[in-house]
This record gives structure tokens, sequence and C-alpha cells, in this order.
């Protein structure tokens, strides 16, 4: 008789240890090597959300996570398969590196859900951008409501 045991193992910050490691190697070479300054790269972690194996404390695996993925940050997204028990370990290692993470949900049509997911991947707004013009490049006008201030308008000059 012939038993066969099946194992799933998920050794997540081992995994996203040598994924930031990598993703930093392919965007230093693109930086210096092909001097191509545009060249991004990311990080897209499809899991259950469970650590089983190695390290498998969740603040640990965000801290560490964190402190390696410095300067150029390397976005790490996460997309959780399941019940979404993790979620919150998700949200957490994602928000720490620059990205999001999201639940596919078992009851929906996970291809829409995927389709969406990256659509948000790529087209994720821009961040800490900074505006300076001098007054004669701009005339601004605040718009308000009888709420409040709405935001701004400008009018720009050549």
């Amino acid at each position: 008789m012939i038993f066969l045991f099946f194992f799933a193992a998920t050794n997540t910050f081992g995994a996203l240890r040598q994924a930031v490691l990598t993703a930093k190697k392919q965007q230093d070479f693109f930086h210096t090597e092909r001097k191509n300054q545009r060249w991004k790269s990311l990080i897209i972690c499809l899991t259950d959300g469970e650590a089983t194996v190695g390290e498998i404390r969740h603040d640990y695996i965000v801290k560490e996570i964190a402190e390696l993925n410095t300067s150029p940050r390397v976005p790490v997204y996460s997309i959780s398969f399941g019940k979404g028990d993790n979620m919150a370990f998700l949200k957490n290692l994602s928000t720490a590196n620059s990205g999001f993470a999201r639940l596919i949900r078992e009851e929906t049509a996970s291809r829409a859900q995927l389709e969406k997911i990256f659509d948000d991947i790529i087209t994720e707004p821009l961040t800490n951008i900074k505006f300076k013009y001098t007054q004669k490049q701009v005339y601004i006008y605040d718009i308000l409501s009888g709420n409040g201030f709405l935001g701004c308008m400008g009018i720009f000059q050549r």
C-alpha cells in the first residue's frame, strides 16, 4: 500500500524578500546600464495570505520587507484568493510598500475581478507631485460652494 501526502507550504517572507531583491536588481540594471529612467519594477503577490513556513509573524514580515524595500521603493500589490482571512496583513504589507491589496471573491467571476485589479495597477494615480508656478504664470481662482472650499482652477498664461 502506498500513501501519498500533499503538503502545501507558503514561505511568504522568503518569496517577498527574493522578489524585492530581484526587482531592485533589475531596476538598477535598467537605470545604470541601459540609462532608462522610465523603467519601473513592481511586485504582484498572488496569495491566500497564509504564511505557513519560514517567518510567519505578520508584523515582522511587514517591517522587514518595508526596511529592505527602500529608495526607490518597489510597489508590492497583494491579490488574495479565498476567504480573505488575512486581508489586514496583506493591506499592511502593501501599504507599507507603496501598493494596495485586493481580495478575489469566490462568489463572483474571478477573471473580471483580476482584470479590474490589473487595470487599477497600471492606472494607479501619481503621488508626491509638486508644481511650482510664479504669479506671472498662473492665476488661481478658488471654487466655493455653500459647503465651503471645493478646489481651485488655474488659468495658465504663456
